[in-house]
């Protein structure tokens, strides 16, 4: 039976780091500087004790959550995003990883005063970056599509290329020949390799095998794929020291990229799972720094990392970058991007244990320094790159653009109303007729099934902040807005009332839909047959004269209220849970009319410039 003290342990671990994961999402910080304080702060009051928590199987223990991280990294890389950068992803995960070992080595051994061998090892490891630090930094900074592939196929690939060079590290540190410690590293490197690669392709043949022949259950495709991960990782790591990294990390790069099955609800799967590891892993990981070891650290420290940052990363740029196609301010900023992240965290922790154990007598400050490298390149990264690309004019704004399912009559009257307000408005549709129609109308329009795994590439959501299931079949709908809610976020899907009963279509099942729009008695039906008798759509100014009442009842009848256009931008869908209508002097508001409209109505005097079919 389970220790009581065992499970406390354990359950803190989850908690804290899913507290500070979610505080860190209401106050706009890198969730990850959070994780370490909280993490530390647990440590020293000995609420988390790693040690005593997992005994010797820490370090076994972390490696397989990382390989899980770096599993899911390589689910996201596909080649074709790769095209046209791929020279300048090889050379920084190559030449720009040993100039920064060399300058980073460098500067420990003269600001840290550390001896060379401690040095060469705590090079090595701030080498590292990762996706648990890029994927943030991409969403807050939306890179151009060049620059954001690079940043994305380096932070990934960069994390076994760094294991792989602490393993070449500290072979050369244990060997004092040098004939021995050459020989030890080529016999390192080819089976970091061989076995990395080689069990990593075999892994994802054996799993898309399995799934094509569908010998394994739909129910056991993601415990499936992560057990084999974790398979892998062990054997790789058993034949050849640190390549579990890089056959994780190849298995879902390669089954990201077949096209014999489809691998979107492993993707998804993972992403959560990634998630709850990177914020128990941060938790574990900082627990276990000394903080008098901490305290001690002085300036060198700080001149450390500026080095790494002002020197070595610029480096390490331009020498990975030079004859490509990239321009001047994406190459000022990829000089400027260089987070480390959770590997940097999980090698250092067991190569500051190895360094003591061969006879450094500094090697236990190797984890404190690490840290301080991580929480002062995730913060200034994460506060001053997504600024440096907007000036320099490599990131894209902000989207705002809809998704729109279907393409039917309401689906096109309600886009067109929607760009003739300057949206960015995309309908998809599989009904080959709609499609024609809408495209004449010109609207942006998609054909292909909307729940297929490649559907998200297809439709291009990179200009897209909310989607709207508006189409005439309710189990679309409700597919469609489960299916891009993980993508968007829930608050951002919304779909039409199930066409049937209002008292049902209020309480419809809040697994099975998203935000109901424009009220639980407005159905497709009802929109449609408003259309069919002359209705229009009609965008309104609201103003002191013409306040929203008077816009909702004009002299025609009711309105069916759709959207409101905030005086200061924006868009926000009618939903049916909003409590009161409110729109602001102003303020735009887009709604059907009950019939065509002939006459304006008497109070209209002062927004009637405003109204528009």
């Amino acid at each position: 039976m389970l220790e009581p003290s065992f499970l406390i342990g354990l359950a803190s671990v989850v908690a804290l780091g899913m507290a500070a994961y979610w505080l860190a999402s209401l106050v706009r910080v890198p969730a990850i500087i959070l994780l370490l304080l909280v993490g530390m702060a647990a440590g020293a009051v000995g609420l988390v004790d790693p040690v005593a928590l997992f005994g010797p199987a820490f370090p076994d223990l972390v490696g397989v959550a990382v390989a899980i991280i770096l599993f899911e990294g390589g689910l996201t890389l596909r080649l074709r995003d790769i095209g046209g950068v791929e020279r300048p992803v090889q050379l920084l995960v190559t030449v720009g990883v040993v100039v920064t070992w060399a300058v980073g080595t460098l500067a420990a051994h003269q600001l840290l005063d550390l001896s060379f061998e401690l040095a060469i090892l705590l090079g090595a490891v701030v080498v590292v970056s990762g996706p648990t630090v890029i994927a943030p930094l991409i969403r807050s900074m939306r890179p151009a599509p060049r620059l954001g592939s690079v940043m994305r196929w380096e932070g990934v690939i960069v994390d076994p290329v760094g294991a792989m060079l602490a393993v070449v590290a500290f072979e050369v540190v244990r060997h004092t020949e040098f004939g021995d410690a050459l020989q030890a590293t080529i016999v390192s490197l080819f089976g970091f390799l061989v076995v990395g690669f080689g069990l990593g392709i075999a892994a994802a043949a054996v799993f898309v095998a399995g799934l094509r022949k569908h010998w394994i259950p739909d129910h056991l495709h993601n415990a499936v794929a992560v057990s084999i991960v974790i398979v892998v990782f062990a054997v790789a790591d058993w034949l050849s020291p640190e390549s579990g990294l890089l056959a994780a990390t190849v298995m879902g790069i390669v089954l990201a990229n077949q096209r014999s099955t489809a691998v979107g609800r492993i993707v998804e799967f993972s992403e959560s799972l990634r998630v709850v590891l990177i914020a128990s892993l941060f938790i574990v990981l900082s627990a276990s720094v000394d903080l008098s070891l901490l305290a001690d650290l002085g300036w060198g420290t700080v001149a450390f990392v500026m080095v790494l940052v002002v020197v070595a990363r610029p480096l390490a740029v331009a020498a990975s970058t030079v004859g490509s196609d990239l321009r001047w301010t994406e190459r000022l900023v990829l000089a400027w991007t260089a987070p480390r992240g959770i590997v940097a965290a999980a090698v250092a922790s067991v190569l500051s244990v190895e360094a003591v154990e061969l006879g450094l007598s500094d090697g236990a400050s190797l984890l404190p320094v690490v840290f301080v490298v991580i929480a002062a390149t995730v913060t200034l990264y994460g506060l001053t790159t997504p600024l440096l690309a907007r000036a320099l004019g490599v990131a894209n704004p902000a989207p705002t653009g809809v998704l729109i399912v279907g393409a039917g009559e309401v689906e096109r009257a309600i886009g067109t109303a929607l760009d003739d307000n300057g949206f960015t408005v995309r309908l998809a549709t599989a009904v080959r007729r709609d499609e024609r129609l809408a495209r004449m109308l010109g609207l942006d329009t998609r054909y292909g099934p909307l729940l297929s795994d490649d559907a998200p590439d297809r439709l291009d959501l990179t200009d897209i902040s909310s989607i709207l299931a508006l189409s005439a079949n309710d189990e679309l709908n409700a597919l469609a807005t489960m299916r891009y809610a993980g993508l968007l976020g829930r608050r951002n899907v919304y779909q039409l009332a199930p066409q049937g009963d209002a008292e049902v279509a209020a309480h419809v099942d809040s697994d099975v839909t998203a935000r109901i729009l424009f009220g639980p008695d407005v159905t497709y039906t009802t929109i449609l047959e408003r259309l069919g008798d002359g209705g229009q759509m009609k965008t309104t100014r609201v103003s002191e004269v013409f306040g929203l009442h008077d816009v909702l009842n004009d002299s025609e009848g009711v309105r069916i209220a759709l959207f409101v256009i905030p005086a200061d931008g924006g868009l926000t869908p009618i939903i049916a849970d909003m409590p009161d209508l409110n729109a602001g002097q102003n303020d735009m508001v887009i709604s059907l009319s009950a019939e065509a409209n002939t006459t304006k109505p008497p109070a209209a005097t002062d927004a009637a410039d405003a109204d528009q079919a």
